[in-house]
This record gives C-alpha cells, structure tokens and sequence, in this order.
C-alpha cells in the first residue's frame, strides 16, 4: 500500500499502522467500528491493548490525514472521494471500458444488418 498526498509519498511506517489505514480505506466514507478495525489489523484474537493501540495509530494517522480521518462513537471513518481510492478508480474504469465494448458491438451489429 502507498499513500501520496500533494505529490509526496505519506505511506505510515508499520504493518500495523498500515493495517488500520487500509481497513478504513476499504470501508471509505462508513464508520468502522473499533472491533471490526481490530479483527482487520489482527488476524489472531487482538490483544487486550487493542482498543488502545487503535487509538494510538489513529492519532498518528490523522497529523497526516488531518479532518479525513472522523471519530465517531467506538468507530472511525476515513472519508476519501471516489478517484482518492484505486479500487474505486479501477471499478470507475472498468464500468467505462465495457460501455465502450457494448456501444462498439452495437455499432458493428449495425453495420452488418445495413
């Protein structure tokens, strides 16, 4: 995972840190509770400092994220536009090209009935 804002590459240090961002990442724009952010970020039963330790990543996060990263009650939510997220880009792309595959096999069908 990379994370660039204006340019720069911002990509938070350790796989923990990591994990919490793209667990929020993956639920963009909806609150993620605590306990689903900790089920994300250990794969294991998470340790009793888990709630803690999410606040701790959170934190640190957010001195880069600034107000994108919003705390609600026992959740979080990252919230990021549609182009800021690759998957939704790809998703975006996708949609695009096999409208253009539909529109050209239109045409071709046109062209062989005329």
């Amino acid at each position: 995972m990379e994370v660039f804002s204006n340019g720069q590459d911002v990509t938070p240090s350790g796989a923990n840190r990591r994990a919490v961002l793209a667990g929020l990442a993956l639920e963009a724009n909806r609150p993620v509770a605590l306990s689903r952010l900790a089920g994300m970020v250990w794969s294991a039963a998470p340790p009793a400092s888990a709630v803690a330790n999410l606040r701790s990543h959170v934190a640190a996060l957010r001195r880069t994220l600034g107000d994108r990263l919003v705390a609600h009650p026992n959740a979080y939510e990252l919230q990021l536009a549609a182009h800021e997220l690759d998957v939704t880009e790809f998703q975006r792309l996708a949609g695009e090209g096999q409208a253009m595959l539909a529109a050209l096999d239109a045409a071709k069908r046109r062209r062989s009935i005329g």
